[in-house]
């Protein structure tokens, strides 16, 4: 994986948007390993940015996309879930988050 530090908070929110898209893909598929490869993978996306200072419109979404990832890895809530709920959160929170970060320069 690449140094997230030397990343630009764009940049990360934009990672963040595409694992978010690939989780939703992959839950949709009942493919539970590779939901979770990406699951991890943003969570470590979400660690990096929690260290910036980032606008309310970005946290609060940011905060929604952890809850989001906390489920996945949590695999008994996971099985429990709907999938269609898990991966229509995904798409939603990608697609907001990648509106609210061409705002960014």
């Amino acid at each position: 994986m690449v140094d997230l530090k030397r990343l630009d908070t764009k940049s990360l929110i934009l990672d963040v948007t595409t694992n978010l898209s690939r989780i939703g893909n992959f839950t949709l598929d009942k493919n539970y390993e590779r939901t979770v490869f990406f699951a991890k993978e943003t969570e470590e996306y979400l660690k990096e940015l929690r260290k910036r200072n980032l606008n309310k419109c970005f946290s609060d979404w940011l905060s929604r996309t952890q809850d989001l990832v906390d489920i996945i890895l949590n695999e008994k809530v996971y099985k429990k879930a709907k999938k269609e709920y898990i991966a229509d959160d995904a798409f939603t929170f990608g697609v907001v988050l990648q509106n609210r970060a061409i705002y960014l320069l």
